[in-house]
């Protein structure tokens, strides 16, 4: 798992930045993409904020999937 940022252009010119927490699979020749989670807009947040959270986030999986917490 991990997380992902999508950007979306509206049609009146906005774009909006939503966080995911995505996950890889494969299906059958293919791998494709599940979303786990929607986090939301980080559009309020500085680059440096987002940066730490993904961090922090993916640290938190590591832990999970390693079956550590």
């Amino acid at each position: 798992m991990f997380a992902q940022i999508v950007s979306t252009k509206r049609a009146d010119g906005r774009t909006y930045r939503y966080m995911h927490i995505v996950e890889s699979y494969r299906e059958g020749k293919s791998v494709k993409k599940r979303r786990i989670a929607s986090l939301g807009n980080i559009d309020a947040y500085s680059e440096q904020e987002i940066q730490q959270f993904i961090r922090t986030l993916e640290s938190l999986l590591q832990h999970r999937t390693s079956g550590s917490i």
